[in-house]
């Protein structure tokens, strides 16, 4: 930091503080009284700055601030993006387990009858600058590598995208307010072992942060057995604050919920999962390899995406190519590359290097200006370019 002093000011003419790969540097000054601090204004301006890394959020942020006040009473507000956020659900983030407790008169008595520890005043009392902290206009704007992600039932991998507004009153907690949507082309949900694929979803704050109002909705199609028979789609439906989630299901044409998890799990209603009659040998079997190929993927799918880091890990079935790997990553905030390539676990089954050449699909995507993109497919000698224009009504 190069620092300053001028008459009763501390001149802070650049601070600067690195996280992760990028920075955070601070300008302004402090008004001194009596070699106390006073007032302040430091403008600050972070750049792909790694601001939170533990177990449960990872965050990396780049935009302007300003800090002002004093330093009783602190105010902050700015405009941040969030270039790059992973947002865990677990225990630590839906529960009350750390929540700071007040002694009363009565502990501190206790605590020096049995331990002989005597704990005054100042020894309970501290600076939380935070606390004091108030926050007003406040933008935080999600991009689209930024993700919200369970590892329990339901599996989900959610991409978000949006804008929020922080608040916070001296001595409160803080207030958002926004409506973040989804990403259905990235985003997925399983349960059961099976991939359901989204269709729509929001997560709308309206005060607490840590308790963000979601509604989602994705459909996993059960294909017909005979060519004459009638599909089946199935919609899970989630909705609730992650402290209190709640999953339904739906299907059309519309059945019981053991009809809907038979067929979630061997693609028959439930009257028929369990008959093993004659030709049906062979159709049954195959449900079964179904379902057990469901923690199977899912398991592939999470060391791939822990171990090379990648953004997206799919792998998907059906009855012309069979099993297809999808892995793609977000190479900048603007750019994501994803490779698709057909595979098979069975023996014999290897296929002439030109075939698989022809098979393999690599996609690019760009973000032009905000909402407005470009991609490109490339299959085989086939190239494809699209424009897309996303926008929320």
């Amino acid at each position: 930091a190069d620092l300053a002093f001028r008459a009763d000011s501390l001149i802070v003419e650049r601070a600067r503080a690195t996280s992760g790969d990028g920075d955070v540097t601070g300008r302004g000054h402090m008004i001194l009284t009596n070699l106390q601090l006073g007032t302040l204004a430091v403008d600050f301006e972070a750049n792909r700055f790694l601001a939170v890394d533990n177990n449960d959020y990872r965050t990396v942020i780049s935009g302007q601030g300003r800090l002002e006040g004093t330093t009783e009473r602190p105010r902050f507000g700015g405009d941040l993006r969030v270039v790059s956020a992973d947002f865990f659900l677990t225990d630590n983030t839906t529960s009350d387990a750390f929540e700071p407790v007040t002694l009363t008169g009565d502990d501190l008595l206790t605590l020096q009858e049995r331990f002989g520890v005597r704990i005054a005043a100042d020894d309970t009392t501290a600076f939380d600058f935070y606390r004091v902290l108030a926050i007003d206009g406040l933008t935080i704007r999600l991009q689209r590598d930024s993700w919200f992600r369970s590892k329990s039932n339901p599996e989900m991998d959610i991409q978000l995208e949006g804008r929020l507004d922080v608040s916070k009153n001296r001595n409160q907690d803080p207030s958002v307010f926004g409506t973040i949507s989804v990403n259905p082309a990235r985003s997925q949900i399983r349960q059961f072992g099976r991939r359901f694929r989204l269709d729509k979803g929001t997560f709308t704050f309206n005060g607490p942060m840590d308790a963000p109002i979601m509604d989602m909705e994705a459909s996993y199609e059960v294909p017909s057995r005979s060519s004459g028979g009638q599909e089946v789609t199935i919609r899970l439906l989630v909705s609730g604050t992650p402290e209190e989630l709640t999953v339904d299901f739906e299907s059309d044409p519309a059945m019981e919920l053991a009809d809907i998890v038979s067929y979630i799990a061997t693609g028959r209603p439930a009257s028929e999962s369990f008959q093993i009659v004659g030709s049906q040998n062979d159709n049954y079997l195959q449900s079964a390899a179904g379902l057990a190929m469901g923690p199977v993927t899912d398991l592939m799918e999470n060391l791939a995406a822990s171990n090379l880091g990648l953004d997206v890990i799919e792998i998907t079935q059906s009855g012309t190519q069979g099993m297809t790997l999808t892995a793609g990553k977000y190479v900048s905030p603007k750019l994501y590359v994803s490779i698709s390539q057909p595979f098979s676990l069975s023996e014999g089954a290897e296929r002439s290097p030109s075939s698989a050449e022809q098979d393999t699909q690599v996609a690019m995507e760009y973000e032009i200006v905000r909402n407005l993109l470009i991609s490109l497919l490339s299959r085989g000698t086939i190239l494809r370019v699209n424009l897309r224009w996303e926008y929320a009504f």
